[in-house]
C-alpha cells in the first residue's frame, strides 16, 4: 500500500510539475533592444599644406649654426570622434648628447581641437650657442592627441 502511495504522490508531484511548467510559458514574453554606440578613437594626422594632402613624414633641418633657430609651419588635423589636446614630445636623439644642446618649441596653445578640425602649428628647433662636437644629429618627434 506504501508503494501505491508513493506512486500516486510522484505522479501528482510530475502532473503539477508539468502544469506549472505549460503555466509559465503562457505567461512569458520577450523584448529584444537594440544596442548602438560608438567607439571613443583618438588620433592626429600632421600636413604641410593647409589642404591636407602632403603629410609630413620626416622634417630635415638642413644646416644649422650654434645659436641658430629654424621654424616650420604645419597643420595638425584631429582625426578622433572625439576634440583633442596635443602634447609634443622628443625621444631617440643621436647622439644622445645631442639633446643637451637642442630644443624643440611650438606655437600650440594647448586649445582643444574639434572633431576634424586642425591648428596650424609652428615648430621651432634651437641649436644653443654652446653647442661642440656635433656634426650630425637625429631624433624623433612624437606629436599625442589626447581626449
Amino acid at each position: 500500500m506504501k508503494q501505491i502511495h508513493l506512486v500516486f504522490i510522484l505522479a501528482l508531484l510530475i502532473g503539477i510539475t508539468s502544469t506549472l511548467f505549460v503555466v509559465t510559458a503562457l505567461y512569458q514574453s520577450t523584448v529584444q533592444i537594440r544596442s548602438v554606440a560608438a567607439i571613443k578613437t583618438v588620433g592626429v594626422s600632421i600636413y604641410w599644406d593647409p589642404g591636407f594632402t602632403e603629410p609630413i613624414a620626416n622634417i630635415d633641418w638642413g644646416i644649422l649654426e650654434p645659436g641658430e633657430t629654424k621654424n616650420v609651419s604645419c597643420y595638425i588635423v584631429n582625426t578622433s570622434n572625439v576634440p583633442v589636446i596635443l602634447t609634443l614630445t622628443t625621444g631617440n636623439w643621436q647622439p644622445t648628447n645631442a639633446e643637451q644642446y637642442m630644443t624643440l618649441s611650438w606655437s600650440y596653445d594647448e586649445h582643444a581641437i574639434p572633431v576634424s578640425g586642425y591648428t596650424p602649428v609652428t615648430l621651432s628647433f634651437h641649436v644653443d650657442q654652446t653647442t661642440t662636437g656635433i656634426k650630425t644629429f637625429s631624433f624623433d618627434i612624437t606629436i599625442t592627441g589626447s581626449g
